[in-house]
């Protein structure tokens, strides 16, 4: 679903027709807030497949902190290799913040890392790269982060848009004093959860993450 069709959505289940029974005009102005908020949430506890990105980042002689990317959320691994090489190093270990600095103290230096530490949204390497020709491959999850827009869609979006729709709702019956429409709605979101996550496992089971979800 876009933007502008959870909008809607979710103005027909608490309004009604929008042209006949519009939101009221303070609700409107919140509610695009309210539903970056639950895209937000729906990512904050779980990693679903469409969160995981691969990003590569060379080394700089002397320089120890490399900066993550925006709406970076945890890391599954690093690698490294030679530029222009094909072949992979095994996976660095992640170390407490203090001991690789305590480790840098020295200032040691070397062509590859033997660990890593992560702080304020950065890397840190150790030992110190010596070298630019060497390439940090970063594994991690990554938030998908929405654009207020009416035709703004993402994979989130796309094979969740029910569950934000459902979760807003509950928050605005709740707001309007009707409890027990807001625990139906709840329920949905819920419900709406546990099949997204039922996809995630069943892509990453059957290894088919470029695959569209096609209903089965």
């Amino acid at each position: 679903m876009t933007y502008q069709e959870i909008y809607n959505l979710i103005c027909y289940k608490c309004w009604g027709d929008l042209g006949a029974s519009p939101p009221p005009a303070a609700i409107a102005n919140y509610l695009p807030q309210m539903i970056f908020r639950a895209h937000r949430k729906i990512q904050q506890d779980y990693n679903y497949w469409f969160m995981r990105f691969s990003i590569t980042q060379n080394t700089i002689a002397a320089q120890e902190a490399y900066a993550l990317p925006d709406a970076y959320k945890e890391m599954i691994e690093i690698r490294q290799q030679l530029q222009g090489d094909t072949k992979y190093l095994p996976s660095i270990p992640v170390v407490h913040f203090d001991e690789l600095k305590y480790l840098n103290s020295a200032r040691q230096q070397a062509l590859y890392a033997k660990c890593y530490a992560l702080m304020n949204n950065n890397m840190y390497l150790h030992p110190i790269p010596q070298e630019s020709d060497i390439v940090i491959n970063l594994h991690l999850w990554k938030f998908l982060v929405m654009t207020i827009d009416a035709t703004f869609e993402d994979d989130l979006m796309r094979y969740g848009g029910s569950a934000i729709v459902n979760y807003v709702v509950s928050e605005l019956k709740q707001d309007l004093d009707e409890s027990n429409a807001s625990a139906r709605y709840f329920e949905r979101f819920t419900d709406d959860m546990e099949q997204l996550q039922r996809e995630d496992y069943r892509r990453r089971q059957s290894m088919l993450e470029d695959l569209e979800y096609n209903g089965v």
